[in-house]
């Protein structure tokens, strides 16, 4: 059975860790990490209501 988990701010920040200490601290734009912080952002964005809809 194949779940998927939404990507957290935790999880891209743990995967940009681990490539930033393989590439001497250098995330290339278009890499898987860039894209996992990009995808982290905007779950970040759906989960959160912005502070006009709570009214």
């Amino acid at each position: 059975m194949n779940k998927k988990k939404p990507m957290t701010r935790e999880d891209a920040a743990r995967i940009e860790r681990a490539n930033a200490e393989r590439n001497k601290g250098q995330t290339p734009p278009n890499s898987f990490p860039s894209r996992a912080k990009r995808a982290a952002e905007e779950n970040d964005k759906v989960d959160k209501p912005k502070s006009s809809d709570s009214k």
